[in-house]
């Protein structure tokens, strides 16, 4: 059931949690492809350099070249997730999964949100168990801690409340 107040004599039509869940299912879809593509690429470039610099098999050397590895995709795979947040919903309101669901993110007036809230926004979801936080929703539209802490909402889009924004 979707929720709808009044925010300056507009009616704020907030997403559905069906939709929330779907924006979060295929934006970590997305978000895997990516990474899976770039961690691709990094590793035969790694592993072009290793055959390159003929290092001998040993344990340790194994050990510390694996844990490297995983430093290093944990690493890219955290900007990578920042970024495609940051720069999706600083630029266009929307993740390519909000596209899909014809939904998008404004702040508690109704507009668009500022850099510093979404980078805010971007930032709590790397906060361990904020995903939990998003199921029931609170007074104003607010799912999770991304939404309250950030003041931001996300609400379905139309092509005619996407002119004035």
């Amino acid at each position: 059931m979707e929720k709808t107040s009044e925010t300056e004599n507009n009616k704020i039509n907030y997403a559905s949690e069906a939709k929330r869940l779907l924006n979060y299912v295929l934006d970590n879809i997305i978000l895997v492809v990516i990474m899976s593509i770039l961690c691709s690429i990094l590793g035969a470039a790694i592993g072009s350099w290793v055959s390159v610099l003929n290092m001998p098999e040993s344990f340790v050397y194994s050990f510390l070249f694996k844990l490297f590895s995983f430093t290093i995709g944990f690493t890219i795979s955290g900007f990578i997730y920042y970024f495609y947040y940051f720069i999706f919903e600083s630029k266009f309101q929307r993740t390519p999964a909000k596209f899909i669901t014809k939904t998008k993110v404004l702040d508690m007036n109704g507009g668009k949100p500022t850099k510093s809230q979404i980078i805010i926004r971007t930032l709590i979801r790397f906060i361990p168990f904020e995903a939990w936080s998003g199921f029931g929703k609170g007074e104003k539209g607010w799912y999770g801690w991304h939404d309250r802490w950030s003041q931001t909402m996300v609400v379905n889009s139309s092509s005619e409340s996407d002119k004035n924004v």
